[in-house]
């Protein structure tokens, strides 16, 4: 990849993709808004890919502003 912005759009492309790898045993259907948030916040399986995909956005981030 030869620019920060393909870059990010790649990795962005890949961590949005849905995996059956990542999954886990339960239904998202019945919750409620505040179930659901509570639920990914405390959930290693949903924090990972975020988690992952801050790290990328600030090395990007990092990356285009140390050329400046």
């Amino acid at each position: 990849m030869k620019t920060p912005t393909s870059a990010l759009i790649g990795a962005a492309g890949t961590l949005a993709l849905s995996s059956p790898a990542f999954a886990h045993v339960g239904q998202h259907s019945a919750l409620q808004l505040s179930d659901v948030i509570s639920h990914f916040a405390q959930s290693p399986f949903h924090l990972a890919p975020f988690a992952i995909a801050l790290v990328i956005a600030a090395s990007v981030l990092w990356r285009v502003t140390r050329k400046r």
